[in-house]
């Protein structure tokens, strides 16, 4: 059975996503997964609401979600790749730098897009709501998202993960 409603919007994902990558050391967690073993950060923001929501993700949704942006992936590394060539020097100013940061905010909030496209059409499964948050309870989408990614053989990549999950309020 597909979901009936739309599980979280494109407005809710962007804001939580925002809040989340500003915690702590998210970011820099968040970027050396993406830069080392390949994670996508908007798929890590994803994971993230699922735990604090108590929605269970299984291999097969991770799969499905990696792939469905697979495209957009692509033509963010590149853009990544051009803002990162026109970076400034320290005491300069770069209006080009400026644009290409705005220009990849964007392409994240489409591969937002692309990601809740494909999530709310899951038939999703829930932890207790007093398991969700602080509870003991382990959700297996931290398993999922590990091996969607193959990241059971890469123990730093796991370290950073958890380190991620433990920053959440």
């Amino acid at each position: 059975m597909k979901n009936s409603e739309v599980l979280l919007s494109r407005a809710d994902f962007w804001r939580y996503s925002y809040i989340t990558y500003a915690i702590d050391d998210v970011a820099p967690a968040s970027l050396t997964l993406q830069d080392r073993f390949g994670v996508n950060v908007n798929l890590i923001m994803l994971l993230c609401w699922c735990l604090q929501e108590g929605v269970i993700l299984t291999l097969t949704q991770c799969q499905q979600l990696i792939e469905c942006v697979e495209d957009s992936e692509h033509q963010l590394k590149a853009h990544r790749h051009k803002r990162h060539a026109a970076k400034p020097k320290e005491d300069e100013v770069s209006a080009r730098y400026d644009d290409l940061k705005a220009e990849e905010l964007e392409l994240e909030k489409a591969q937002q897009a692309l990601i809740l496209a494909q999530f709310n059409q899951f038939d999703v499964s829930y932890l207790p709501k007093e398991a969700a948050v602080g509870g003991n309870v382990f959700n297996a989408s931290i398993a999922a998202f590990i091996n969607a990614y193959a990241l059971r053989e890469a123990p730093q990549a796991r370290l950073l993960l958890s380190a991620i999950i433990k920053a959440l309020p």
